[in-house]
């Protein structure tokens, strides 16, 4: 595919019927491109159902009419969801992929060590500089997950939103955000489609995600978050959705009522956590986000146990 493909030019390509997942559902195309060279590859595009794939295929393809993207010709075939993740992790040893589900290979070569990671450090230092979206890791895999693998994501997502924001800062030429295209397409509805993928990744804590919105600035003014983000004690366990401010609130007030505003000889702070630190597994940053978040939960019942009111 062509160098500096947008995603609205795959969405013109296939045309106005195709029947793509919408964005809240997650970002549906996915142009994989070389994590070190940043070269563009081959580009994915995510339907509803397989029949709407197919659809879509066929209507590409029947007459043997040539299609273009961009100056070149371009050719277009079904994949499944197992293709698509191990081009997005094509450093993740050990892995077979079965209908999206991560299974781990025992290796058979005696120099081969094994899953280690979906992700390495290296390619996350490279993604800061290529743009790519941090909700397709399968997160549903907590097991295999680290807080190591966790946080370099999310740093690498954090970084990307620095770089877009430091970008489109230096091309505004008028009071219009909205208005303003950096070099290589790089626009305001990009930067606001990552805030929206970092939201969107069930990994990321709930302090992580207030620093994606803070770090957003213009475009993260558009998001509401609650105010609690910002104070969020836990690396796993978050807020359930759909629950009310208020509710949220009362039971932060019973996790914490029992400790003093702030350490005694120190700064008070305003955090409605008070002085409340959440537990932290004991393998340090090779914990799983399964581990810390039994940690967490477990922790969180020892001290309503002791705060909740007792019944007859």
């Amino acid at each position: 595919i062509p160098y500096g493909l947008t995603r609205q030019e795959v969405v013109a390509f296939l045309g106005k019927n195709a029947k793509i997942v919408t964005s809240d559902l997650g970002s549906p195309i996915h142009i994989i491109m070389d994590r070190l060279m940043g070269k563009t590859m081959d580009c994915y595009v995510e339907f509803f159902s397989v029949g709407d794939a197919q659809a879509a295929v066929n209507a590409k393809t029947r007459l043997g009419h040539i299609h273009k993207l961009g100056d070149r010709v371009a050719s277009i075939q079904m994949a499944t969801q197992d293709e698509l993740l191990r081009h997005l992790f094509p450093k993740a040893k050990n892995i077979q992929w079965n209908n999206g589900v991560p299974e781990v290979m025992q290796p058979d070569e005696p120099y081969n060590t094994g899953f280690k990671s979906f992700v390495t450090a290296e390619e996350m230092v490279m993604l800061t500089k290529h743009a790519e979206f941090p909700q397709r890791l399968p997160w549903h895999a907590v097991h295999l997950i680290t807080l190591q693998t966790r946080d370099a994501v999310f740093t690498a997502c954090r970084d990307q939103i620095r770089i877009l924001v430091t970008i489109l800062k230096k091309t505004t030429t008028n009071a219009s955000w909205s208005a303003t295209t950096g070099p290589t397409g790089l626009t305001p509805s990009l930067l606001e489609d990552l805030l929206l993928a970092g939201l969107n990744a069930p990994g990321f804590s709930e302090r992580q995600r207030w620093e994606l919105v803070s770090a957003a600035e213009g475009a993260g003014e558009k998001v509401r978050i609650s105010p609690l983000a910002r104070w969020w004690p836990f690396e796993v366990l978050g807020r359930r959705q759909g629950k009310k401010e208020d509710v949220v609130e009362y039971y932060v007030n019973l996790l914490t009522r029992h400790l003093e505003p702030t350490e005694p000889g120190t700064t008070p702070v305003r955090s409605p956590f008070r002085t409340f630190t959440a537990i932290k597994a004991e393998h340090g940053p090779q914990t799983t986000l399964a581990e810390q978040g039994a940690a967490e939960f477990a922790d969180v019942l020892r001290i309503f146990n002791y705060t909740l009111p007792k019944t007859k």
